[in-house]
Parts: structure tokens; C-alpha cells; sequence
């Protein structure tokens, strides 16, 4: 390896109990690799951290502190941005890692001219995750929209280092989760080249952590803040009418309705349903009719919501979403809307031709 690396990975580490020697093993597998990681131990000493790292003897290795007393990723990762010098970067989970290959296979797109190039993902137990699910065949420059990509949130990929942080930094700090949510927005949505080879070696989301901090279930307001922060920021609103179509699509099913979904067997606590009503009404000013191509099921709690529905009939209506009627749960209300790029329908035949994880 040069002594100029030409990819910086960033790893933010929040507690010493996590595995974080084999992230930086997975990053460090292949010794001419021109990379170096870059743990971030946040709220924690650096010695915290040497019982794990102690038998990675690699010059690729650096571990800086991180001190902001916020339960957050986006301060250790921005620290860890802001201190990279490659001409690309990228971050993992410290309980993830790669599999042999995918940061080489992914900066030789970079390389050969990808301003990102988007990682491949499975979980630990071996079902990939398609995210995002681009047209057949299509691997380089891809489309926001038509290759679907935001659906993929995390930016677990090569990105070029300029990008990345044109806007200084990257992740958005003083939310409890949601913090990549506006950067992958920008990226996706940069005009940028950006690849992706579904077939690649891939980066593997880890099993370990009981403790991940996505899993966990936060007040709605927290939850969502996310999302109101990006629909009500200028410049994703002078998106084009697709582009944002396609973002409100995806910020409905999986944000709003999710939000339904994780609480489907809990009563919502004083003013969470009227945050929820409220984001329905802001997604359709944000993108006049994104809602088109969602199926009859989704459409029907998107409704619900919208009119301020008790919560009762909204959480039977989520329901029926999983267990109703085959052509509720996939076909969209006017049938001829089943065919849109982001319906559900047309999904279900893309996955068709490349089998794996239905997310």
C-alpha cells in the first residue's frame, strides 16, 4: 500500500462489548488494500478499545476519541469524516463487517469513475437485502428514481470524499435516530455517478449487537424528526416532482407506516396520532400525488392517517396489510398505477429475476 490511502472507513464505537475487531478485520483483510480505518471510540478512552484491537498490528489502523455526551452515531462519524484525507470514504457498524472483497471490488468502481458505489448487503444469517432494487441489468449510473434508490437509507458505500462532504458535515447531529437519512437523500439525489453491483461481495449487517440502536423503539416525535427535517429543507423541496414522488413514496411506506407497524400492539401515547396525521398531510404537499403507486392496503392506512382516523381503525387497517387480500396488499388502487417504478406489483416482478430478501 502507497502511503497515501485512497479509501477512509469510518467506524464509531459507542461500547467496548462490541466486535469491533472483526469490523476492522473485515477492513483490513487484504493487506495491499490501499485503506485505512479509522475506529472512533465515542464517550469512551482509546485504551477502552486496545483488549479488542490488540492482535490488529496494521499502520492501516488509527483510533481517535469523541466526547459529546450525545446518545448519537453522527458525532463520532462526523469526527471521522472530517478527519479523512482519501479521495474516498465510507462508514460501517461496529457490529457489521465485509465480506473478502467488497471494499476492493467497490473502489475499483470508484476508480474507474463512480462517484459512489453503492455495497451490496446481507444479514449475518445469509439473506441479502435489495436495497435498492435497480432495473434489470443496470449497474452503472443509475437514476434516483427509476432504480429506486431511496429505498436504500444508509450510504454503505464508496462515496467520493468532495461529495460526501460538500456540506460540511455529513450526518445530521441532535437526532436520537435518522442521522443518514439527509445525507443518503443528497447523494441518491446528486446527480452524481453512482454504481452498484448487486453481485458483488457484500457488506454484512452482524447479529451480535443486543444493544443496536435501530432496533430500538423511540418516542414517535424522535422517531419521525427525521423526516419533517428533510421534507420541510429547501433544497430537497425544489427537487424535481419525480424525484420527490419517488422520496415521499419511500418515506411513507417505510418511516410513517412503519411507524404504525412497529407499534401495531401498544397504544399510542397523548398527540402521537395527530404527528402522524401531521406527516401524512405534509407528505402530500411535499409530493402531490406520490401516493398513486402505493397498494390498496398501504393506500388505505396512508387515508386513515390523513383523516385523523381513530387509532383502532388505523392499527386494523395496518393489519390487513400483511394478512388481507392478495390484490389489497399488491395491487394500487387504479390498476394501471400497479406498473409505476415504485408500486408494489412491479416490485414483486423485479424480484422475480433476482431472488432474495423481500424488503
Amino acid at each position: 500500500m502507497t502511503e497515501a490511502p485512497l479509501l477512509d472507513v469510518v467506524v464509531a464505537v459507542h461500547t467496548a462489548q462490541r466486535p469491533v475487531e472483526r469490523t476492522v478485520g473485515s477492513a483490513l483483510a487484504d493487506p495491499e488494500l490501499p485503506v485505512r480505518v479509522t475506529v472512533v471510540a465515542h464517550g469512551l478512552d482509546a485504551g477502552d478499545l486496545k483488549p479488542r484491537l490488540a492482535t490488529t498490528a496494521d499502520p492501516r489502523l488509527r483510533v481517535m476519541e469523541h466526547h459529546d455526551g450525545i446518545a448519537s452515531p453522527a458525532g463520532p462519524m462526523n469526527a471521522g469524516m472530517l478527519a479523512a484525507t482519501a479521495p474516498f470514504v465510507s462508514v460501517i457498524g461496529s457490529d457489521d463487517y465485509y465480506e473478502y472483497g467488497a471494499l476492493g471490488a467497490a473502489l475499483e468502481r470508484a476508480q474507474g469513475g463512480a462517484d459512489i458505489a453503492i455495497l451490496p448487503i446481507r444479514h449475518a444469517g445469509g439473506a441479502r437485502v435489495l436495497t435498492p432494487l435497480p432495473r434489470y441489468g443496470r449497474m452503472q449510473r443509475l437514476d434516483p428514481v427509476r432504480d429506486r434508490l431511496f429505498t436504500r437509507t444508509a450510504p454503505l458505500a464508496i462515496v467520493n470524499r468532495g461529495l460526501m462532504l460538500a456540506a460540511g458535515a455529513p450526518f445530521t447531529e441532535g437526532l436520537a435516530s435518522g442521522e443518514d437519512l439527509a445525507i443518503s437523500t443528497r447523494l441518491w439525489a446528486s446527480g452524481a455517478r453512482i454504481d452498484y453491483d448487486s453481485t458483488a461481495p457484500a457488506y454484512v449487517i452482524g447479529a451480535d449487537a443486543s444493544d443496536r440502536v435501530t432496533t430500538a423503539l423511540r418516542p414517535l416525535g424522535e422517531e419521525l424528526r427525521a423526516v419533517r427535517l428533510l421534507i420541510a429543507d429547501r433544497s430537497v423541496g425544489a427537487y424535481s416532482i419525480a424525484v420527490r414522488r419517488a422520496l415521499a413514496a419511500k418515506l411513507a411506506r417505510v418511516h410513517l407506516i412503519g411507524a404504525v407497524d412497529r407499534r401495531r400492539d401498544a397504544e399510542l401515547l397523548a398527540g402521537e396520532l395527530e404527528e402522524l396525521s401531521r406527516l401524512a398531510h405534509e407528505l402530500d404537499a411535499f409530493a402531490p400525488g406520490f401516493a398513486a403507486p402505493l397498494a390498496r392496503a398501504e393506500a388505505r392506512v396512508f387515508a386513515a392517517l390523513a383523516a385523523g382516523e381513530p387509532w383502532r381503525t388505523v392499527a386494523d387497517l395496518n393489519r390487513a396489510r400483511h394478512c388481507g387480500p392478495w390484490r389489497d396488499r399488491t395491487l394500487s388502487t387504479r390498476v394501471a398505477d400497479s406498473l409505476r417504478t415504485d408500486a408494489v406489483l412491479r416490485r414483486y416482478i423485479r424480484y422475480r429475476l433476482e431472488p432474495g430478501e423481500r424488503l
